[in-house]
């Protein structure tokens, strides 16, 4: 009984954690505090995860664009590095831009709070680089990596990905590299990178899309951004899974900060794991989002 009881209030005091955190990010938004009283209030620390943002990403997504904006750089990494189950050690083993295994942290760091003195992009010619890669790793967009106060709207830029370490690859050809990638990965090793996939294979948009890939030991996912929503056809979604071995989930979300979509695919190497990724809940699997009552219920709406 006692442990039922401890149970029981542990849980009720992460819900009321949550809860508080939850209302900090509101006040925020809604400017009845600045960003330092929030900084303070929620403790933050370049250590800590802002597990509330996980809610966010599924109940809410435009409060979590909102929220972003009014952040500094550095704690928009620490928001994104919770989304992804990132930390400092998995971040300095994804670039290779610099021979600093702790390029990555020192950049975040020195982005943390409107007091901190920014003098990465200063000191090496080659820093614009690293921020294009935890652009990329951090599915952020370049300026909301670039500058501190800006004013929040979504955009259609894809700096990014227009430099020369993106490679211009097929979906068929990725899912090879990606599948022989994966036979050299052990526990809880981490790739992700930054492609533009050709129209070889890809029926939905006649230019190449630019797309994440993140490769784990047990599952990936490819993320495609998709400029033209209008493209997003079923049957033409389905072409493309037909291409990858094995079982597959397809999702569509609101991509980060951009107002395009981004069609996902998930990708287990076994049925034995179930992968817990936060950002692709349920609702947002192709088979719901495209069910026949789904799609009744906009056309009433349209209607």
């Amino acid at each position: 009984m006692l442990n039922n009881l401890e149970t029981g209030n542990h849980k009720k005091n992460r819900y009321d954690f949550k809860t508080n955190n939850l209302k900090l990010i509101s006040r925020l938004i809604k400017d009845e505090i600045i960003f330092e009283k929030f900084y303070n209030e929620r403790g933050i620390t370049p250590k800590v995860k802002l597990n509330e943002v996980k809610y966010l990403i599924n109940e809410n997504p435009m409060i979590l664009n909102f929220y972003l904006a009014k952040l500094t750089i550095g704690v928009r990494c620490l928001v994104m590095k919770t989304v992804f189950d990132l930390d400092d050690r998995k971040l300095e083993e994804l670039t290779d831009t610099y021979n600093s295994k702790s390029s990555i942290s020192k950049f975040i760091k020195s982005n943390f709070t409107h007091e901190s003195k920014d003098r990465t992009i200063k000191r090496s010619k080659n820093s614009i680089d690293l921020v294009d890669e935890v652009a990329i790793i951090l599915d952020l967009p370049f300026r909301f990596l670039a500058k501190t106060n800006i004013i929040y709207k979504h955009t259609d830029s894809f700096d990014e990905y227009d430099n020369d370490f993106i490679p211009i690859i097929s979906f068929e050809k990725l899912l090879e590299e990606v599948t022989s990638d994966m036979k050299n990965m052990i526990g809880e090793q981490r790739k992700i990178f930054g492609i533009k996939l050709t129209a070889d294979d890809f029926i939905l948009e006649e230019r190449t899309l630019n797309t994440r890939v993140d490769i784990r030991a047990n599952y990936f996912t490819i993320e495609i951004h998709i400029e033209n929503e209008a493209s997003l056809k079923y049957s033409d979604i389905l072409k493309l899974q037909s291409l990858i071995n094995g079982n597959s989930e397809i999702f569509i979300r609101d991509a980060f900060l951009r107002s395009n979509k981004k069609l996902i695919f998930l990708v287990p190497i076994n049925d034995t794991v179930i992968p817990d990724i936060s950002y692709l809940d349920k609702k947002f699997q192709a088979d719901n989002l495209f069910s026949l009552d789904n799609i009744l219920s906009k056309g009433k709406e349209n209607g």
